[in-house]
């Protein structure tokens, strides 16, 4: 904040405020709660709340800001008190110098480096606990269009995890249009199977090349009546740019394999405890596709043939993007805490990953040993990096606190 504890200070009003505790930030950057204020020899305990533009909460007891502006009520109908401060031009300088560097400059990436191991892990932490707890509204709002279902809610959450970034909706669309209970009908035919999750994606229509094309869209007419299934239209997935391995059709019938080998039970799923207990549950051959695809990435077209599974690198991707934020979010529906802690304990067993934002940080003397570490960089880098919002970011307000310090 832009002031001193103990600091007295003119209210817009005329008002003598003194600040004998300025509070502790919250999850919103304008919000600093259990502060302690005096106004005209009257203490007060609530929460600050900085700028003009905040929204006005309960319990707020002042509003600080650059320059005077309206007066405002609470939610109660109080007017609420505040002040007018200026920020010193070095403030200024040094937020602005963070806020307009290029991203590749990595400005922050120093200050990272030479934390001590205590403030490093309680930073990451605070990164690891927002994006779970955004990736919580993820799954609850799953849940919920699932009809409170967690067997329907764990495959969708997979089919969105199962894809490149870009096709994600798509694939849990898919896994809307072709519900669970579809599959586990069919799941004794892995063609069928396979049949079923590319006819209801759209993409099956694109192609017409061979006899095991033509089957698979005849085939699926007859299970599209059966189970009053309306495809997708195609046009919802991204295809170009994709490398072959990562395409939406290998994804679909990778799951089709899946579905087709394992008992889809949540409950199996919860019981993981380390990194051996993901590989058995997703890998051990279960997403192997089946023959025909050994021979093709897509329908009608041979490419070299080879069995089509997933590998350690996507299982090691599941782990951290479907096992970990469903287990998260399970414990925190149910209030059991021994499962948030468990979903942590496997963001720290799981390899750290390699994508441009981990290489990024990394090339600036981040270390990252876990996955741990890499969910909590890619945090940092969305949320407050490439949204410039260095006033939110906990490194920036730890740059502009001790830039206060020094006046």
């Amino acid at each position: 904040m832009g002031y001193r504890s103990s600091e007295m200070l003119i209210g817009q009003d005329g008002e003598k405020v003194t600040i004998l505790a300025q509070g502790e930030p919250t999850e919103k950057a304008e919000y600093f709660a259990g502060a302690r204020i005096v106004i005209d020899g009257v203490v007060y305990c609530g929460n600050v709340v900085l700028g003009s533009q905040a929204p006005i909460e309960s319990a707020v007891v002042l509003r600080v800001a650059e320059c005077d502006c309206p007066r405002v009520l609470d939610m109660e109908g109080r007017m609420v008190p505040q002040v007018a401060i200026s920020i010193p031009e070095n403030i200024k300088n040094m937020y602005e110098g963070l806020v307009d560097s290029s991203v590749d400059s990595c400005p922050c990436g120093e200050a990272i480096a030479q934390m001590d191991s205590l403030r490093k892990t309680d930073l990451f932490t605070r990164l690891i606990v927002e994006r779970l707890q955004r990736k919580c509204g993820v799954v609850e709002s799953t849940f919920q269009q699932s009809d409170a279902d967690w067997n329907q809610t764990m495959y969708s959450m997979l089919f969105r995890a199962m894809g490149d970034h870009r096709n994600q909706t798509a694939f849990q669309q898919l896994a809307q249009t072709v519900p669970y209970y579809v599959l586990s009908r069919e799941r004794a035919s892995i063609e069928n199977v396979e049949t079923l999750l590319l006819g209801g994606s759209g993409l099956l229509r694109r192609y017409f090349g061979d006899e095991h094309t033509r089957h698979m869209q005849e085939n699926f007419e007859y299970l599209a009546r059966k189970y009053s299934i309306r495809p997708m239209m195609g046009g919802e997935w991204t295809l170009s740019g994709i490398n072959p391995n990562n395409s939406p059709i290998m994804r679909i019938v990778q799951l089709a394999g899946y579905v087709s080998r394992t008992d889809f039970i949540f409950d199996k799923l919860m019981k993981c405890r380390n990194v051996e207990d993901i590989h058995q549950i997703l890998g051990s051959g279960a997403s192997r596709a089946s023959e025909y695809w050994e021979g093709h990435f897509t329908p009608g077209k041979s490419s070299t043939k080879r069995s089509k599974q997933l590998g350690n690198s996507k299982i090691n991707f599941l782990g951290i993007n479907f096992v970990v934020p469903l287990m998260f979010a399970y414990g925190r529906y149910t209030e059991r805490e021994e499962l948030k802690e468990q979903a942590l304990d496997l963001l720290e067993a799981l390899k750290v990953e390699n994508n441009y934002i981990t290489r990024h940080w990394s090339s600036h003397g981040v270390k990252l040993q876990t996955a741990f570490d890499s969910q909590a960089v890619i945090q940092l880098e969305r949320e407050y990096c490439e949204q410039r919002g260095c006033w939110k970011c906990h490194i920036g307000r730890s740059k502009i606190k001790k830039s206060l310090k020094t006046l």
